[in-house]
C-alpha cells in the first residue's frame, strides 16, 4: 500500500472543487509544505483541490471572484476521484504524526509558521510552483527579472487593523525617486484589490502604473520578478518576495520572517531608517 500526502485546503474539499476557505495566497502554504513531506518521505502528493466557490467576492464586487480555476497543472476529475477513492478505503493521518506512518492518507492543513516551516527547503518549494503553474495562467507576465518596483497594497476584505497607511507607501516611493539608484524615471507596479479613488495618492505619482497580468497567481509571480517589493500586511506579498526571494519593505506583517536572508527584509515606520536601508548594495 502507498503513502498519500493529501494537502487540504478546506472543510469542504470535494476533489473537484471546494466551498469557502482560505484565499490563494494561505493555500500556497499548506501545498508548500505537503510538496516537502511528500519528497521528505517518498510518498505520493495529492493534487491541492485548488478550484474554489464562494459568495463573498461577488456580494463585495470584488474584481477577483478568486475561483482560482487554470491556474495549476493536474486534471480536476481525475484528482476528484482519487481523492473520494482514497477517502473511502485509506487512513486518514495527522501531519503531526507524519514521520511515522507507512501508508495511509496524510493530511496536512492550515498555515501554522507561514514561511518559517519553508525556508530550509525554498529552492523546492519555488521548484514546486514552477512545475506546476500552467504556462497560460501566467502567459502575461514579462519573462525574466523587471526593471520594476512592485507596490502591492491589500484593500478589499482585509482587515482594517491589517491595513497599512496608503502615506506609507507614498512617502517609500518618494524616497525611492529622490535616490540616485532608482531617480525619477523608476517604473512602479501597483497590484491592488482596492479601488482607483483609495490608491489616488499613490496614482498621481509619476510612473506608478496601476497592472493586473489575469489573475491573482500571475500578479504574485509578476511581484516576483521586480527589483524590490513594497509590502503590505498580507501573504500575497510574502508569496511574491519568497518565489522571487527579492528585497522588500514593510510597514509591518503578522506572518513573521519571509526570507532566508534577513538582510533582505526591513520592517519599518521610520522614514530615515527607511531610506538608509533603500540605499544598501544588496537591493541593486
Amino acid at each position: 500500500m502507498a503513502l498519500y500526502v493529501n494537502p487540504k485546503l478546506s472543510d469542504r474539499d470535494y476533489g473537484l472543487f471546494r466551498i469557502g476557505g482560505p484565499g490563494l495566497a494561505n493555500c500556497m502554504f499548506v501545498a508548500a509544505r505537503a510538496a516537502i513531506l511528500a519528497r521528505k518521505l517518498g510518498a505520493v502528493m495529492l493534487r491541492p483541490t485548488w478550484e474554489r466557490f464562494g459568495v463573498g467576492q461577488w456580494i463585495r464586487r470584488e474584481r477577483d471572484k478568486r475561483f482560482y480555476s487554470g491556474l495549476f497543472k493536474g486534471g480536476v476529475l481525475g484528482n476528484g476521484f482519487n481523492k473520494l477513492c482514497l477517502k473511502l478505503t485509506q487512513r486518514h493521518i495527522l501531519e503531526e504524526a507524519a514521520d511515522s506512518a507507512k501508508k495511509g492518507v496524510i493530511e496536512v492543513r492550515g498555515l501554522r509558521n507561514y514561511f518559517a516551516d519553508l525556508l530550509h527547503d525554498a529552492d523546492a518549494v519555488r521548484q514546486y510552483f514552477t512545475d506546476n503553474i500552467r504556462p497560460q495562467a501566467i502567459s502575461k507576465v514579462p519573462s525574466g527579472k523587471q526593471d520594476a518596483v512592485g507596490i502591492h497594497i491589500r484593500l478589499g476584505d482585509f482587515p482594517a487593523e491589517y491595513r497599512t497607511d496608503i502615506n506609507w507607501y507614498v512617502n517609500v516611493v518618494k524616497a525611492l525617486i529622490a535616490h540616485e539608484k532608482y531617480g525619477y524615471k523608476q517604473r512602479f507596479w501597483l497590484f491592488s484589490d482596492g479601488l482607483d479613488c483609495e490608491l489616488k495618492p499613490l496614482l498621481d505619482i509619476p510612473n506608478v502604473e496601476r497592472v493586473c497580468f489575469g489573475n491573482a497567481l500571475a500578479d504574485i509571480v509578476a511581484i516576483s520578478r521586480c527589483r524590490l517589493l513594497i509590502g503590505s500586511d498580507s501573504t500575497f506579498s510574502g508569496w511574491g518576495a519568497f518565489l522571487g526571494d527579492i528585497p522588500c519593505v514593510f510597514a509591518h506583517i503578522h506572518y513573521g520572517r519571509i526570507l532566508e536572508d534577513c538582510n533582505k527584509v526591513l520592517i519599518s515606520n521610520d522614514e530615515k531608517e527607511i531610506a538608509s536601508w533603500l540605499s544598501q548594495k544588496e537591493i541593486n
